[in-house]
């Protein structure tokens, strides 16, 4: 049974990864040119927007938020705008959006 589940663990993980490294950089860099209103262009964050760093973000990270908050798993003061944010997106278009992300 550890052994079934060790093996079900490394399988999903290892899913998760390859669509994250499926991104697309250069798509990626389209998208996030709403992402920049707030964020910043190089990522570096917005205080006044209350937007935090992006830049050296893990692309797995932020695929896994961007997911959370269309799925509606995340919550807080940030949610009402990354929700409808993240809702625009499909699986691919995140996962080209955080390949972007990861080389800033």
């Amino acid at each position: 049974m550890k052994n079934l589940l060790i093996a079900l663990v490394i399988a999903t993980l290892t899913l998760m990864s390859s669509n994250v490294f499926a991104g697309d950089a250069a798509a990626g860099q389209k998208a996030y040119a709403i992402c920049s209103a707030c964020h910043g262009q190089k990522g570096e964050g917005n205080e006044v927007f209350k937007a935090p760093k992006l830049a050296g973000q893990h692309a797995w990270y932020t695929v896994l938020a961007l997911k959370d908050y269309k799925d509606g798993k995340r919550t807080g003061p940030m949610a009402g705008t990354m929700a409808p944010m993240a809702a625009m997106l499909n699986e691919q278009q995140m996962a080209d959006l955080a390949a972007y992300i990861a080389t800033l």
